[in-house]
């Protein structure tokens, strides 16, 4: 349901919804806010179509119910699109141009329990891995021994 709707009730869809997005219902609402101010505010028209696509894919993923194999992997496609749109901004602070996702242009989330690809941008921007190794919140995050 839409939090901008009358009788929307931010508890009561945290409680009931699926947990993708019962633990992300701030962060939805925080991106939805950035999506009428944030996105405008780009000058670069490939950098406003990168934003607001994740905030479009978050939404999406945030209201729908998955099962959980697809849940975990449509949640780590997520992260990676979000990682590639933050280098892709700093891309356009340092060099004017943002970075080309290459194909497919961001991760599908109507996925197959038995999908277990996870999306990347092609080709791999420098940093990429990096920022997901480095990222605690990913799954796949592994501390230096």
């Amino acid at each position: 349901m839409d939090p901008e709707a009358p009788g929307w009730n931010a508890q009561a869809s945290a409680v009931n919804a699926d947990p993708l997005s019962g633990g992300y219902v701030e962060a939805v609402r925080w991106l939805r806010r950035g999506i009428s101010t944030d996105a405008f505010a780009l000058a670069d028209q490939g950098a406003a179509d990168q934003y607001r696509t994740l905030v479009h894919l978050v939404d999406t993923a945030a209201q729908a119910g998955y099962a959980e194999k697809v849940r975990h992997a449509v949640s780590r496609d997520l992260n990676r699109y979000a990682v590639f749109v933050c280098l892709s901004l700093e891309s356009l602070a340092n060099t004017g141009s943002v970075l080309d996702p290459g194909f497919p242009s961001c991760p599908g989330i109507q996925r197959d329990d038995d999908d277990s690809e996870l999306w990347q941008p092609q080709p791999v921007p420098l940093g990429f891995i990096g920022m997901l190794q480095a990222d605690p919140f990913d799954p796949m995050y592994r501390p230096a021994a």
